[in-house]
């Protein structure tokens, strides 16, 4: 069903919508028109007590979802396969700033409230990582983070960067695990999921 959508002010507006909200709401598409080029990021934290707890191990939930940037060959065979390995809470961030913020290029992420993407979780760092663009790709800096950042099954070392490729996994901390997008793959993984519940 579509509803309508409040037009946004600022870039947290548009931040926070699990994935059962995106394939619910048809509306949402129009956020890309805000940020046409931002990537965005999946983030799984909604278990996150659960997983404390042993209950679910991220690694296993994501092993099998496509790493490369050819989502479409790869993009997962079934709606309860994706929302199985990430989770239909899985919470939905676009990696941009407001258009008055300086550095549109650098994207912060942290339990600090100020950084540009939010994630209140115990065992992340202030600021765990930096997303920065450079020339038409992505890459991700680990900021001296207490329990590490991995992407792809790499650890990062403290500064370190790494170019991300389209649903590149990430680990930030012992429990919080996340998926890069560019905005088509992202585009590509909704229609995917959406076929497959039609």
């Amino acid at each position: 069903m579509t509803t309508s959508q409040p037009s946004p002010k600022y870039k947290s507006d548009l931040d926070g919508f699990s994935i059962s909200e995106w394939l619910a709401d048809e509306s949402k598409v129009a956020f890309f028109d805000f940020y046409p080029d931002a990537p965005l990021l999946v983030v799984d934290f909604a278990n996150f007590e659960s997983r404390r707890r042993g209950a679910v191990t991220t690694t296993e939930r994501f092993s099998d979802f496509p790493k490369h940037d050819d989502l479409e060959e790869t993009a997962c065979s079934s709606k309860n396969q994706f929302l199985s390995e990430i989770g239909g809470e899985s919470t939905v961030y676009f990696l941009a700033k407001d258009a008055d913020q300086p550095y549109q290029d650098r994207i912060m992420l942290g339990r600090t409230p100020s950084t540009d993407v939010f994630l209140p979780v115990p065992t992340i760092s202030r600021l765990q990582v930096c997303f920065e663009k450079h020339g038409e790709e992505w890459h991700v800096k680990d900021l001296g983070s207490t329990n590490g950042t991995h992407v792809g099954g790499r650890h990062l070392a403290n500064q370190e960067t790494m170019a991300l490729g389209n649903a590149m996994e990430m680990g930030l901390g012992p429990h919080v695990r996340a998926r890069f997008f560019t905005r088509q793959g992202f585009e590509l993984l909704l229609k995917q999921l959406k076929m497959d519940t039609a």
